[in-house]
């Protein structure tokens, strides 16, 4: 399964960026391969109001199912809604930690729940 953290670094000690859209890296992570992320830089964080649909069209462009962020425009829900990408904010700490507590099943993706999108690392 392909899922997407947004991030303030390049790598899998990076915090979450607590703003989808202000994250400086986008990084692509296969959970069945995790040697094989990808780091993308978010060229549009600065950019104008609405930019932040440009980022969620970038970050699907890569086939993600699941974002994990700080906290989500509605213009970037409505893009991953229709996408039928799952996304859940309001997640906190490192990539590392989040990863470590979905391959401990502490995150089950499939028993998330959609409505509270909520999620914490440990």
């Amino acid at each position: 399964m392909k899922v997407a953290f947004t991030t303030q670094g390049n790598n899998f000690d990076a915090k979450i960026s607590q703003i989808f859209k202000q994250a400086e890296f986008f990084l692509i992570v296969d959970l069945d391969d995790l040697q094989s992320y990808k780091a993308i830089p978010n060229l549009y964080k600065d950019a104008w109001d609405g930019s932040e649909i440009f980022c969620a069209q970038l970050v699907i462009s890569y086939g993600v199912q699941i974002v994990f962020t700080g906290s989500c425009s509605p213009n970037a829900s409505r893009i991953f809604q229709e996408a039928k990408i799952k996304i859940f904010e309001d997640v906190k700490g490192s990539v590392r930690k989040i990863i470590q507590s979905l391959e401990n099943n502490e995150l089950i993706p499939s028993q998330m729940p959609q409505t509270n999108n909520s999620v914490s690392s440990r």
